[in-house]
């Protein structure tokens, strides 16, 4: 469900034990594209797919440290057991839609 100021609201778990989650415009576009990367490749890691569907939160978070790996030269947490592929889609997708300029 959208709402008046262009965000998803996120219904799915409105029974669940998670509570609902407002996710941004950029938040859901970034989430798409990513899940349709990871879905395109059968060589990456089937479970990034299954986090980032049940707890795109993570996903999300994982974006930022790269921002924040990215302008102070130190390694992202995200980096530890990935497969070049797996960060390299991370990466891109994090500089085109959260951290612009840093882009190359």
């Amino acid at each position: 469900m959208r709402t008046t100021s262009g965000s998803t609201l996120n219904l799915d778990r409105l029974c669940g034990e998670k509570a609902v989650e407002i996710v941004q415009t950029r938040d859901q576009q970034f989430l798409e594209e990513y899940l349709g990367l990871l879905a395109s490749s059968p060589t990456l890691n089937p479970q990034l797919r299954q986090v980032a569907q049940n707890n795109p939160r993570q996903i999300l978070q994982a974006a930022s440290d790269v921002c924040n790996a990215l302008r102070t030269g130190t390694e992202s947490t995200f980096w530890k057991n990935k497969t070049s592929v797996d960060r390299d889609i991370l990466v891109n997708l994090s500089t085109e839609y959260y951290c612009r300029d840093l882009a190359d």
